[in-house]
């Protein structure tokens, strides 16, 4: 049922707004549109129109390589479509304009100075269509450009306000502060097409309070959403994989200067068709499935939520302090749903934009731009919120967690602590996609899965029994992990959960001198212990050291300058 209302979605809106999207002489359509900004040439003798492309590849595969190359007649610049490697350099480096007719660089703060002024028109560069064998690059034709000046200009733009951090900072200095302008026309006029659409065919379901009326409504409402994220002018082409990258990437909206255009009517990547498999995919994976789940409207933390010890295990995905900016990344989605969802879910779209003030993050414009408020806020919710979990639950309580950084791991570990509850242990679950924007990065590849139970403790613990047994336990673990395969931050900070559990059976642990360890104190202990297991037996000097230890967890992958920095302090003496 799901299939068919959204064939039928599709099918009305394709009627409304399908001679957009015009066909080729073989009666076929595009798949992508490829769009570069435009930026001018500060050279007063130039005044160049350049497209800000970041890449002139538009396919680079290891058997197939597609590129654009320049044209320059005077200062026009135009292009034709080249195969192999090419030695030119694309024209946009860090926002920076290299211009190619003249040679000047235009600074990016100018570049800025223009989008803030006019905005920066965009350019149709590149057309992409697909076949049974591969995926087909050519110059746009004349009716494909001039179909442009036929979308109406007179569309609706939701004007919500985007939070500066959504957008990774980046697009508020560009003057992208709306989510309304994260849209082309034609992309604007494709989703308030598919929102009205969805109105029409919710009066022809049998509107009534039934769970499979809000289960399907609900779905198309998802489908459009997916829509969304691929009609964005904010998206990416991935060049290696040839298909069109949502704008999530980084899980933040960067300022984006080249951009891939969808035919949403194609069935092809970012098309609707694909969105559509991608649920369906999901609706008959989990139809089968005898258990069900039951969704409370409720915050974390409400200690009103669930009886006291009710629950047998909890699962749960904490954020970290400003990592993720989840309220006001989920406007995105919200300007929308409030449009196809409000009169099914009224409480859950109430707001004119998704609740913030409340929100378990550290995003200091929230707290009137200070930043160690919104750092309280966050430490004291998550502590708030573990304790509740304490509270209510009476078996295990399974926490994921994916930051490798030794501030993150000691926030965690004194919320869980100060909540009354021990770690038992860790483990490295590979979770993360490598691929896309990941490739060559020392991005964790896996999340670490932290198991807890209620807290017993033993009473004082003396440093140096804690410490040799921490040794202990992270040496096994760290042999036991590398034999697996695990390396780099994904094997260092599978050993903290570890050694906090020898850490957290008592109430304090103390130094001879009567001080207190700290669990900062606790991490770099179980840092260094797992560095040492990895040089055991090996003999040599510092710089030596450091080589094999390096080679050992990360390889030859990138990595930042902070975690070599840090990485010298584990057991070494050496700038």
């Amino acid at each position: 049922d799901v299939e068919s209302y959204t064939h039928q979605l599709l099918k009305l809106t394709e009627a409304n707004i399908g001679h957009l999207y015009p066909v080729d002489a073989k009666n076929e359509r595009p798949i992508i549109y490829y769009w570069a900004r435009i930026g001018v040439c500060s050279n007063p003798s130039c005044k160049a129109e350049v497209p800000l492309l970041r890449n002139l590849y538009l396919c680079n595969k290891s058997d197939k390589i597609i590129h654009l190359n320049p044209i320059i007649t005077g200062n026009k610049i135009n292009f034709s479509i080249g195969t192999g490697k090419t030695d030119k350099e694309p024209f946009c480096k860090r926002g920076n304009i290299v211009c190619p007719v003249c040679g000047n660089t235009t600074d990016v703060k100018l570049i800025k100075e223009q989008s803030l002024v006019n905005g920066l028109p965009s350019r149709l560069i590149a057309v992409i269509e697909d076949s049974r064998e591969t995926k087909k690059y050519r110059l746009p034709n004349q009716r494909e450009i001039d179909i442009i000046n036929e979308v109406p200009t007179d569309i609706e733009i939701p004007d919500a306000m985007m939070q500066r951090n959504s957008g990774g900072g980046d697009t508020f200095g560009w003057g992208i502060t709306k989510w309304g302008q994260l849209y082309t026309n034609r992309q604007l006029l494709a989703m308030h097409s598919f929102v009205k659409n969805l109105s029409q065919i919710r009066s022809q379901i049998h509107a009534d309070t039934s769970e499979y009326y809000r289960a399907i409504v609900t779905y198309l409402a998802l489908f459009v959403d997916r829509m969304a994220t691929r009609l964005t002018a904010f998206g990416l082409w991935n060049t290696k994989a040839e298909t069109l990258e949502h704008a999530f990437a980084r899980q933040a909206i960067p300022m984006v200067l080249d951009y891939p255009e969808t035919n949403p009517f194609s069935k092809s990547t970012g098309g609707a068709y694909n969105q559509l498999d991608w649920i369906l995919r999901f609706v008959e994976t989990e139809s089968p499935n005898s258990f069900n789940s039951v969704c409370n409207n409720t915050s974390s933390g409400d200690i009103n939520q669930f009886n006291t010890k009710s629950l047998e295990a909890v699962v749960t995905d904490p954020p970290y302090y400003d990592a993720i900016a989840y309220a006001d990344i989920s406007d995105y989605f919200y300007v929308w749903m409030k449009r196809t969802l409000s009169t099914l879910y009224p409480y859950n779209f109430a707001t004119p934009q998704t609740p913030k003030s409340e929100e378990c993050t550290a995003l200091k414009h929230h707290h009137g731009g200070d930043y160690e408020k919104a750092k309280l806020h966050f430490e004291n919710k998550l502590l708030q919120i573990f304790s509740v979990i304490e509270a209510q639950t009476s078996g295990l309580v399974s926490i994921m967690f994916a930051h490798q950084s030794t501030e993150a791991w000691t926030t965690l570990c004194n919320s869980i602590l100060g909540a009354r509850m021990n770690i038992t242990g860790s483990w490295a679950i590979d979770t993360e996609r490598t691929s896309g924007v990941k490739v060559d990065k020392a991005f964790l590849s896996s999340s670490v899965t932290v198991s807890c139970l209620p807290l017993s403790p033993q009473g004082f613990g003396d440093y140096k029994e804690v410490r040799k047994a921490i040794e202990n336990t992270v040496t096994k673990e760290v042999n036991e992990l590398y034999r697996l395969g695990f390396r780099g931050a994904d094997l260092l900070t599978a050993c903290f959960g570890q050694a906090v559990s020898e850490f957290g059976k008592y109430e304090k642990v103390e130094k001879a001198d009567g001080s207190e360890v700290t669990v900062a104190e606790l991490l770099e202990m179980a840092r260094e212990s797992a560095f040492n297991a990895l040089l055991k037996g090996f003999d040599g000097d510092e710089f030596t050291k450091f080589y094999i230890g390096w080679l050992q967890l990360y390889g030859f992958a990138e990595s930042d300058f902070d975690d070599a920095a840090r990485f010298t302090r584990v057991g070494l003496s050496i700038e």
